[in-house]
């Protein structure tokens, strides 16, 4: 059997696995909301596998989807948090 250098997967896997992302990515453009998971059992892709191999390869899902929405963020914080703009009441006295 052959091993992909660096994963625990074989060739054929890996293969499979990086067309499955590739096609994720393509899926979520168009539709954003789709879930991996969903996604992967539509592919008949074993879900936990491509989860592991993704996080050896050091794919972050999320960061995939965040990219979809158009979501910018600072170390996983939303973009009004990171510049420190708080929802709710204002701290002025009028």
């Amino acid at each position: 059997m052959d091993i992909v250098e660096n994963t625990s997967v074989p060739k054929v896997a890996h293969q499979r696995y990086q067309t499955t992302l590739e096609e994720y990515k393509e899926a979520l453009r168009a539709d954003a909301t789709i879930t991996f998971f969903s996604f992967c059992h539509s592919k008949n892709v074993n879900y936990d596998g491509i989860k592991k191999w993704a996080s050896e390869k050091g794919v972050s899902i999320m960061a995939l989807k965040r990219s979809a929405r158009g979501d910018v963020s600072i170390s996983g914080r939303s973009q009004s948090h990171a510049s420190g703009v708080r929802s709710g009441g204002s701290n002025s006295t009028s």
